[in-house]
């Protein structure tokens, strides 16, 4: 649509989630779209050698974080019967590679939760998860600066950006304005 208002919070926090929410301006607060763009991808290395503790950070922005945003606004949307609701996911949740243990793990989870969500027949609230492929953004720079004993994949990022075969973040948002708007995104 013509309104658009970004809104910030941590994904690891639900009394941040609620908060940020409560701090909608009054205009804002019917949600018609919600794009759940949140995630960390820490303890890249191998299942033997990751931190436990950027596992559970991992865990509770990635799942926790997202599923509770998520149940926040689908109330609000089921009553108005309308609304569409867009995970970004990873091709590491259904493409398993070394040390994307967790992480993929937990892209896993928010792409069966849609599934199930949907699964639950909304009339006319739609919600997916897409994985727009290796993005070009701050997280990947992030990762591409990591030893490769941290990130054992390195050297296949490193090459995708050499070779341009990261997306951009303008062709990724593309994608989703285009899922939203097709009209068999509610599957009618």
């Amino acid at each position: 649509g013509e309104r658009f208002y970004p809104l910030e919070m941590d994904f690891s926090r639900t009394e941040s989630i609620r908060n940020a929410l409560d701090s909608l301006p009054e205009n804002f607060a019917e949600i018609d779209c919600l794009i759940n763009n949140a995630g960390l991808a820490l303890g890249l290395e191998t299942a033997d050698k990751a931190d436990f503790g950027d596992w559970e950070t991992m865990i509770q922005t990635n799942i926790v974080g997202l599923t509770f945003l998520t149940r926040q606004i689908l109330p609000q949307m089921a009553e108005r019967k309308q609304g569409y609701i867009m995970n970004l996911g990873s091709i590491a949740g259904s493409y398993a590679y070394e040390g994307s243990n967790v992480y993929g793990a937990t892209k896993a989870a928010l792409d069966h939760h849609a599934r199930c969500v949907a699964a639950e027949d909304r009339r006319n609230v739609a919600i997916a998860s897409i994985a727009p492929g290796v993005v070009d953004t701050a997280m990947q720079a992030e990762l591409r600066g990591l030893p490769q004993d941290e990130f054992p994949v390195l050297s296949r990022f490193v090459q995708l950006r050499r070779e341009n075969g990261l997306a951009s973040p303008e062709s990724a948002a593309a994608l989703i304005a285009a899922m939203i708007a097709d009209e068999d995104f509610c599957g009618e």
